[in-house]
């Protein structure tokens, strides 16, 4: 890991900023040239991997639209993510853990033919967490944080 300082608090307050602006540069100088850019033109979406930091920042239009938190369960080729979870949550929770301790969540999968359910999410005032589920540990695997007013401005 490297010793870039920073928290989750500062990713998530970067939700909403254009990719190019003074706010996201000053975050990625942190970091040099130490992530991967993939870029998807037909949907213009830009993706900031950082496997060793154990994050991705999605970009839509130029906007930061979407960070992605991983654990390296299911032999992920990120590292864990090791600033603190949203919602005091853990990578080591299960779905059960999760609910008893924030309540029932505000969306989640529908249970059809399966015995597990892969995923859950919260709304909060800003953002969502979306939280999935690894089949075969049936603990946290990825957190999915969204900003809700980006949500709202395609409405």
């Amino acid at each position: 890991m490297s010793e870039n300082v920073y928290d989750l608090n500062d990713l998530i307050c970067l939700l909403g900023e254009q990719r190019f602006s003074d706010k996201v540069k000053r975050f990625l100088d942190k970091f040099g040239e130490n992530f991967l850019l993939t870029i998807e033109p037909e949907l213009d979406y830009q993706y900031l991997e950082f496997k060793n930091e154990g994050f991705c920042l999605l970009f839509k239009e130029n906007i930061l639209r979407t960070i992605f938190l991983f654990t390296k369960i299911n032999d992920s080729s990120y590292n864990d993510f090791d600033k603190g979870l949203p919602i005091g949550i853990c990578f080591n929770y299960s779905i059960k853990d999760i609910i008893r301790k924030l309540g029932k969540p505000d969306d989640q999968e529908k249970l059809t033919f399966r015995f597990f359910q892969k995923w859950i999410k919260y709304n909060l005032q800003n953002f969502s967490v979306h939280i999935e589920f690894s089949r075969k540990k049936r603990r946290v695997q990825l957190i999915t944080i969204e900003g809700c007013k980006m949500d709202k401005e395609k409405e």
